[in-house]
C-alpha cells in the first residue's frame, strides 16, 4: 500500500479503532489511545495491508485484542547502539563512560509509553516531519508535536536526576 493511500483511509480506520475501542467498555481517553496504537501498528505493517480482504475487520480485532490486553505494555527490542556509534574517545575511561551513557538512554526509551517511543522514532531516527507523523497517525499536528515534546521532556528530567 502507498503512503498516499495510507494517509486517504487513515482517518476512517482511526474512528473505526477508537469506536470498537469505546464498545469494549474503554473511557474516551484510553480510547483515544488505542486508536493510536492501533495507526502505530498499521503504518508499521502498511506494505503488506494489501494482503488484507478488509482492513476495517483488521482494525476491529486489532483494537478489540488491544482493550482486552490493556494493562499490558509493549516491549521494545534494545536499540544497537554499537553499530551507530562513532567514537572520538581516546581513553578506556572515557569509552567505559560512552557504553554506560548509551546503556542508560536504551533503558530510559524502553520506559517511554508506546505512542511516545514510536512518534520520537519516526521523528529522530526516519525524520519525518511532525505534519507527516499527525497525518499518518490521523491526530492533529499539535497531537504530534506534543506527544515529541512529553517524550524529550521525560527523557531530560531523567538525565537531570542523572546529573
Amino acid at each position: 500500500m502507498t503512503e498516499a493511500t495510507f494517509k486517504h483511509i487513515a482517518p476512517n480506520l482511526r474512528e473505526k479503532a477508537r469506536t470498537t475501542a469505546l464498545t469494549f467498555g474503554v473511557d474516551e481517553s484510553q480510547a483515544e489511545d488505542l486508536a493510536q496504537d492501533v495507526m502505530l501498528k498499521l503504518w508499521m505493517m502498511r506494505e503488506d495491508l494489501d494482503r488484507y480482504r478488509s482492513l476495517d475487520s483488521l482494525v476491529i480485532v486489532m483494537a478489540r485484542h488491544l482493550a482486552t490486553d490493556n494493562h499490558r505494555k509493549k516491549r521494545f527490542a534494545p536499540l544497537n547502539v554499537e553499530a551507530y556509534r562513532v567514537s572520538n574517545s581516546t581513553s578506556p575511561l572515557e569509552q567505559l563512560e560512552e557504553i554506560e551513557n548509551d546503556q542508560w538512554l536504551t533503558q530510559r526509551l524502553q520506559t517511554l509509553p508506546t505512542r511516545q517511543h514510536s512518534v520520537l522514532m519516526m521523528r529522530q531516527v526516519e525524520h519525518r516531519t511532525y505534519q507527516e507523523i499527525a497525518s499518518l497517525l490521523g491526530i492533529a499536528e499539535t497531537s504530534a508535536r506534543s506527544l515529541i515534546a512529553r517524550a524529550r521532556k521525560s527523557l531530560f528530567e531523567e538525565y537531570k536526576k542523572r546529573m
